[in-house]
């Protein structure tokens, strides 16, 4: 008797390149210090460098993802990434948790079509 498992996973790249015009969430007395989490059902897979003190951060930050191809996946289906922007705070005030400055929902379809660059 022979048993064959056959594991199917999709590779799936993804770069953040950069933010424009973020909040300053450290008050009159700082500047952000942003970073970006890549999140897909609630797990998070990817977390760029903070970039200190700059309200225009570019990242260039890559994530090579392997999915693995399943029906536990809501029927098959991987809900689509959603980036999460953060103001780090180093405790310098006290405050050592991070601050939220925005996210943005990519969609499959948006992200699969002609285009390969999102503006968001």
């Amino acid at each position: 008797i022979l048993t064959v498992s056959i594991t199917k996973y999709t590779d799936l790249n993804f770069t953040i390149r950069s933010c424009k015009g973020l909040a300053n969430a450290d008050g009159m007395f700082g500047v952000s210090d942003p970073f970006v989490k890549l999140v897909m059902d609630s797990r998070v897979w990817g977390t760029t460098e903070v970039v200190k003190n700059n309200l225009n951060p570019v990242f260039n930050s890559t994530f090579h993802l392997k999915i693995l191809e399943s029906t536990e996946y809501q029927g098959g289906r991987i809900n689509p990434p959603t980036l999460q922007i953060w103001d780090k705070d180093d405790g310098a005030t006290f405050d050592t948790s991070s601050d939220p400055l925005g996210n943005c929902k990519l969609g499959w379809r948006d992200m699969f079509a002609d285009q390969h660059t999102l503006n968001r």
